[in-house]
């Protein structure tokens, strides 16, 4: 394996540690036109085009469960504790940027 297939590999999976980590973590959704909604993060599918959204809170009203289209998505800025990293990181991601299947802790 080439030096650039091992860092490819190596940022893979660490980026899906991270967001298992996130699992259950509080979000703020930035979506198109500038609104932001607000909810538990739970995971994304396989193709990271949808992410699973629990206690959503919308400009129109709430949600129990909710699928949000990467798509429609901006920005995702987690409210982290500061203990769930061990060097300070930047958990804003891009919507181009987001998880496999709702991973479970290994």
């Amino acid at each position: 394996m080439s030096s650039d297939e091992e860092a490819r590999v190596w940022l893979r999976e660490h980026f899906l540690r991270t967001l298992t980590k996130l699992n259950g973590v509080e979000a703020v959704f930035t979506m198109h036109e500038n609104i932001t909604v607000t909810g538990q993060y739970e995971c994304s599918s396989a193709d990271l085009k949808y992410f699973h959204v629990s206690g959503l809170k919308t400009p129109l009203g709430n949600c129990k469960q909710s699928l949000l289209r990467s798509s429609d998505v901006i920005s995702i800025d987690f409210k982290t504790p500061s203990s769930l990293f061990s060097l300070p990181v930047s958990t804003t991601i891009s919507s181009t940027t987001v998880s496999k299947d709702c991973l479970q802790s290994q």
